[in-house]
């Protein structure tokens, strides 16, 4: 004889996610707005290259990305991203090596993206997902636009309502990985 019952939790169907992550540098932006020849291939004369001004590193932040996803089957959902990445490099004197100033940039992308649940239950699940969308950018006088990709090769989610992510993946979002935080509803 039981001393009392513990009701069944009502499994929560929820619709919708919205999350907030961070991803390395994105591939895209190095590919398309990061000048690789430097002022080598500008000047054909060694003495332009010797006495112009030279850049220090390149760094970016990293991708800000937020994020809906819409919850339509236990196996699949739909999401669309929003991505935006700072760029930026000082410039310097060759004689004097004083900071001339800096130069900074953006790229922005919108990816919708689906997403395949290996494993879910209330608490843990397991995915992959794949991606297609638009990027524009602008960098040290370059503006680009170019569609972009992404792969999440496998991405986890530990939580109910509030959840923890990571995923694990190549494209134009991101290169190694992304962690973020997220809410269901």
């Amino acid at each position: 004889m039981r001393l009392w019952v513990v009701p069944e939790a009502a499994a929560q169907e929820y619709t919708k996610e919205v999350s907030i992550s961070w991803s390395g540098n994105p591939y895209g932006d190095q590919d398309n707005l990061l000048p690789w020849n430097g002022y080598m291939s500008m000047h054909n004369n060694p003495l332009d290259y010797m006495f112009s001004e030279y850049d220090g590193p390149t760094y970016m932040t990293g991708n800000f990305i937020a994020e809906i996803n819409f919850l339509k089957r236990k196996r699949w959902t739909f999401s669309v991203a929003v991505a935006a990445n700072g760029i930026w490099k000082d410039c310097y004197d060759p004689m004097t090596e004083a900071r001339l100033g800096r130069i900074s940039g953006f790229s922005a992308t919108v990816m919708p993206q689906w997403r395949f649940y290996w494993k879910s239950n209330d608490v843990v699940k397991l995915y992959s997902s794949v991606g297609l969308g638009l990027t524009v950018g602008s960098f040290d006088d370059q503006s680009e636009s170019y569609g972009s990709f992404q792969i999440g090769l496998l991405g986890f989610q530990i939580g109910r309502r509030f959840f923890v992510f990571g995923e694990g993946g190549c494209g134009y979002m991101y290169m190694g990985g992304r962690f973020g935080a997220g809410y269901r509803f």
